[in-house]
């Protein structure tokens, strides 16, 4: 009888282990693709073709008011491609907390940055409005 009991105790003790595997294993799953979304975000806004549109007014109209515009929009985006490097480095340490298996600080990582690229996408999409609906661009 005492066998019995310890092998039962022994077959309850595997699976509580086996279901915390395998929660454990989804988790970081699931946490791994909302990162992966993040890198493919984070693409798409670096990706933008702003600086072609840059590039195509500093060429076309040559004046002082024209330069000074076109140069305020290059450094708008060199501050959101900055804002960008330090995406990719809290990405990256997203990556390596939750392989370090801290899911709950990974988990902040993953929605700060998140909320970040946001509002880096905002910006992004409103200079390139403004570009696109500027005289220059005419």
């Amino acid at each position: 009888m005492n066998v019995w009991l310890l092998l039962i105790a022994v077959g309850l003790v595997l699976g509580v282990l086996l279901i915390y595997v395998t929660t454990s294993w989804l988790n970081k799953g699931q946490y791994q693709n909302m990162i992966d979304e993040l890198v493919i975000l984070k693409y798409e806004i670096s990706n933008k073709p702003i600086v072609l549109e840059l590039e195509k007014l500093r060429k076309s109209r040559k004046n002082n008011q024209n330069d000074l515009l076109v140069s305020d929009w290059e450094e708008s985006w060199g501050i959101l491609t900055d804002q960008l490097q330090i995406v990719d480095d809290n990405i990256s340490y997203a990556e390596e907390t939750l392989r370090s298996k801290e899911i709950d600080h990974a988990k902040e990582i993953i929605n700060i940055t998140k909320k970040d690229l946001a509002g880096i996408d905002k910006i992004s999409d409103s200079l390139m409005s403004e570009i696109k609906n500027s005289d220059l661009y005419a």
